[in-house]
């Protein structure tokens, strides 16, 4: 039986280096690694500079047209349809909250992932404009879909509530990360890291945007009351809407020796991070899925969360569980955390088993049924 096609909105795939890029590349990944009964197409309006897997096995198609190419945006809106037809695309999926206009009227069957509706649950997040936009996008797809993917139990919940989606059209399947964080980092790579970016031996590692959602500013304050004797705080990730506040602390409580910014970290840096830390931390109030938690579940490092959002959920027993609005309890939970051998040893384990239900093999066997209750 010769394999189906099934063709693929790869605009984050070839130009996002984080977040619904990152999905993207694991979920293509993991199917042409443990998937022979799927024939993957991806279709993108430019190729990036990201630094995507191999695509040696995978099928990529971009604007065909002059039209196409002078208007990639309207081409990825609409115009993409006519070229799934004519490679004679059986199921399109779209990997970022949205679906070409008309594919519904085509034949093609029809699958959107839907990573997350905090535009909705924290509007003042957000500008008017863009609320609108992703409101009628998120709308939009979820009613012309013939299945709907949610990334975490607690997204399936909101597509209920909020745009009143059947919790039969629902579908949730998790997401695995980047291999790179399963791998063991080479036994060089830890002293030059440190020395590159001025790491003390102690340190506890934050990773994710600065932004107000995911909390940072909570934390910080949290370390810095518990006057933890030689321990770095260490935060990655784009300095955002939340960095100001934050430097300002540091400035406030003069920490500049003992907090460190870093947005400039590689992904092939990033795993060594991980590894190196004595605790990882968090805190956000409102996550799709948290891919954060992943990447340390596999470094086994001892994981302090939010009890928010769909951190919990992920996390399960690999990770002690906070509310991020009380900065005492994190206080005292980041204490508790560096300072119980038996604690932290349990959940390093407890990680390792839960990492394995992320796992790319397993994923790809839900993928493969969901995409084969479709044909």
């Amino acid at each position: 039986m010769r394999p189906h096609k099934i063709g693929y909105d790869a605009k984050r795939y070839f130009l996002n280096k984080t977040g619904l890029g990152n999905y993207a590349r694991t979920l293509v990944q993991g199917l042409n690694e443990n998937n022979n009964l799927i024939e993957i197409h991806l279709y993108t309006p430019e190729i990036g500079s990201v630094n995507a897997l191999d695509t040696q096995l995978l099928y990529v198609h971009q604007p065909k047209s002059f039209l196409g190419r002078m208007f990639k945006k309207n081409w990825r809106n609409k115009g993409v349809v006519k070229d799934l037809i004519a490679d004679n695309i059986v199921i399109y999926h779209g990997l970022s909250n949205e679906l070409p206009i008309g594919i519904e009227h085509t034949g093609i069957k029809t699958v959107v992932t839907i990573h997350d509706l905090i535009f909705l649950k924290h509007p003042e997040l957000y500008k008017p404009i863009d609320r609108l936009i992703y409101r009628k996008k998120v709308a939009s797809a979820v009613s012309r879909a013939n299945k709907v993917v949610a990334c975490s139990k607690q997204t399936a919940k909101d597509l209920m509530y909020y745009f009143q989606v059947p919790e039969t059209k629902i579908t949730v399947i998790y997401q695995d990360c980047n291999p790179l964080f399963k791998v063991l980092s080479n036994p060089t790579l830890p002293p030059a890291i440190a020395n590159k970016y001025n790491l003390q031996d102690h340190f506890i590692l934050s990773v994710g945007t600065l932004e107000k959602r995911k909390n940072q500013l909570n934390l910080l304050k949290a370390f810095e009351q518990a006057n933890l004797s030689n321990t770095q705080m260490v935060f990655i990730g784009k300095k955002a809407d939340l960095f100001p506040e934050m430097a300002e602390f540091v400035q406030d409580k003069m920490l500049q020796q003992k907090v460190l910014f870093l947005d400039n970290v590689s992904i092939d840096e990033l795993p060594v991070f991980y590894q190196m830390a004595a605790a990882f931390a968090y805190l956000s109030y409102e996550e799709g899925f948290g891919i954060p938690l992943l990447e340390a579940m596999w470094s086994g490092v001892p994981i302090l969360t939010s009890n928010k959002s769909c951190l919990p959920e992920i996390a399960g027993d690999a990770a002690l569980c906070v509310d991020p609005f009380n900065v005492t309890e994190i206080k005292e939970a980041l204490t508790f955390i560096l300072s119980d051998e038996a604690l932290r040893k349990m959940l390093v384990k407890n990680g390792f088993e839960r990492a394995l239900d992320f796992d790319n093999k397993k994923l790809a066997i839900q993928w493969q049924e969901l995409y084969s209750s479709l044909i």
